[in-house]
């Protein structure tokens, strides 16, 4: 019995440490470039317009590029970083994360439910159709 209890802690534990922790956010916050795809203009634009966009209504996006998954899935890992970094403003819920990863050819925007009538699944999925997909398609 000691040894079936000792194996399936083992397992729990090994199933727990397996999976990579949510990267930790940046100092500039916005912009977390992993996968090394956005110029420093670019990171600068996103910085500038998400402090305008906090100062006039405390919504927040983030961008977040990774080299892998690592296997999680990215409604895991989008969420994670929502709730883990504080993306937007805690009582209104109003963040958004969009995750991309390259090198996968995966992405995700993850929104936080106060901006969900603004931004339902419908349209994210539209966003990363048109936006997002013609880039890996392109290599690019």
């Amino acid at each position: 019995m000691l040894g079936l209890i000792t194996f399936c802690l083992g397992t729990i534990s090994n199933g727990l440490n397996a999976a990579s922790p949510i990267p930790s956010p940046p100092a500039t916050f916005y912009v977390l470039d992993e996968a090394q795809v956005i110029s420093s203009q670019v990171e600068d634009l996103i910085i500038s317009v998400n402090q305008d966009l906090a100062k006039k209504t405390k919504a927040q996006i983030v961008v977040v590029t990774l080299k892998s998954s690592e296997d999680r899935p990215l409604e895991e890992l989008g969420l994670g970083i929502l709730r883990d970094w504080g993306v937007g403003d805690r009582e209104l819920n109003n963040g958004l994360v969009m995750l991309v990863i390259p090198e996968e050819r995966k992405s995700r925007i993850e929104v936080g439910y106060g901006l969900e009538g603004a931004l339902p699944d419908g349209k994210t999925g539209r966003i990363q159709d048109d936006y997002m997909i013609p880039y890996f398609k392109q290599n690019d």
